[in-house]
């Protein structure tokens, strides 16, 4: 079984978190730099990973280190990419949680819930969400969104928010960004025009 526990072909799934994680650094930083403060992002996720990088990915979800500009400090960032997968309605403009896996393991709801709801146990989590839609993991960028992780699985928790089934059995939460603005969060979205 492959290590992100969805019963995956072990070569398919490295191969996208590499891709995605390249994408996220090539494609996606470069649209939302400036409304992160500037700086420079290194990936956790890709290839050659080390056992702390991927404990850190798969236990914490941070997918990257955002280096503050100027050294000023360094945050995670957790980062889900999403390329057209030729449906109606896509991009979905929508945070998508991983809330159930078929195998039974601990999704990044119940990861992220356990560090958000017990901070004095200190688990680490990534304090800033980021999802992004792009037409191929080349680019370019559709839309992206980005919002405190906090915010968001508060808005989870106070919120119903629908569940809607994987092509791979798991099932996710659907935060619409839409939705979530008329309910007060806040939250940054970048739609890119004309990106045919």
């Amino acid at each position: 079984m492959c290590r992100l526990q969805c019963g995956c072909d072990m070569n398919s799934v490295e191969r996208v978190i590499s891709l995605s994680s390249g994408c996220f650094v090539n494609v996606v930083w470069p649209v939302i730099k400036t409304s992160l403060g500037g700086g420079r992002v290194y990936p956790v996720e890709g290839n050659a990973l080390n056992e702390m990088q991927m404990t850190l990915d798969r236990v914490s979800g941070i997918d990257a280190w955002h280096v503050m500009e100027n050294d000023e400090g360094v945050r995670g960032i957790a980062s889900r990419i999403q390329p057209d997968d030729g449906r109606h309605r896509w991009p979905y403009n929508s945070f998508t949680i991983r809330k159930s896996i078929v195998s039974g393991s601990d999704t990044e709801y119940q990861k992220r819930m356990k560090a958000i709801t017990q901070p004095e146990r200190g688990y680490l989590f990534p304090p800033v969400t980021v999802q992004a839609y792009v037409r191929t993991y080349d680019g370019p960028v559709v839309s992206v969104a980005i919002m405190t992780t906090s915010d968001l699985y508060k808005s989870v928790k106070d919120h119903k928010w629908p569940v809607v089934p994987g092509a791979d059995g798991n099932k996710f939460l659907a935060v619409w960004w839409e939705a979530i603005k008329d309910l007060g969060y806040k939250i940054k979205v970048i739609e890119v025009v004309n990106d045919k």
